[in-house]
């Protein structure tokens, strides 16, 4: 006769321990590590996704001065209209912090001040040091028939101005 308790015993030896399956209730996590690593690099994706959308821009922006370049070059009427319009925008903004007086010449029409483009900062501060101190490439020198302004667009800026002072004839005397 085959006693219970041995067969029981055949039994359990089978059936996998209880114990072991039930023994963490915890459920499984990342380490601390894996989680840093990953931060990591999501950080790193999104500075890279920025850096090429500000090179996207700034190759957008390139292109456009390029053909805005390109179209004036085949139009010099277009180029000076142009500049024309930047000098008059230039003009407004300067107006809106100093007040100049219209000069009018023996015929009484306006004379427009001349406005130019610093484009060499050394090479204008060798003709006049002082006058010059301040300037920066991207400055306009506006020459009015009394003054000449230099005029910062970017931060809305007077850098400096002087009088124009003319000789006088002998004749005047």
């Amino acid at each position: 006769m085959i006693n219970a308790t041995k067969i029981a015993n055949i039994a359990f030896n089978f059936l996998p321990n209880m114990s072991d399956i039930y023994t963490s209730t915890k459920p499984k996590t990342m380490s601390n590590n894996l989680k840093l690593v990953i931060l990591v690099l999501f950080i790193a994706l999104l500075a890279a996704g920025y850096v090429i959308w500000m090179f996207y821009n700034n190759y957008q922006k390139v292109t456009a001065q390029n053909e805005n370049l390109s179209s004036q070059l085949e139009n010099p009427d277009l180029a000076k209209k142009a500049n024309e319009e930047k000098a008059n925008e230039v003009l407004g903004k300067l107006g809106k912090i100093l007040l100049v007086e219209e000069s009018k010449d023996s015929n009484g029409s306006v004379i427009k001040p001349a406005v130019a483009t610093i484009q060499d900062k050394d090479k204008v501060k060798t003709s006049n040091p002082e006058f010059y101190k301040y300037v920066e490439n991207g400055d306009y020198l506006i020459i009015y028939p009394t003054r000449a302004i230099i005029y910062r667009e970017n931060e809305n800026k007077i850098m400096n101005i002087a009088p124009i002072i003319t000789p006088q004839s002998s004749s005047a005397k």
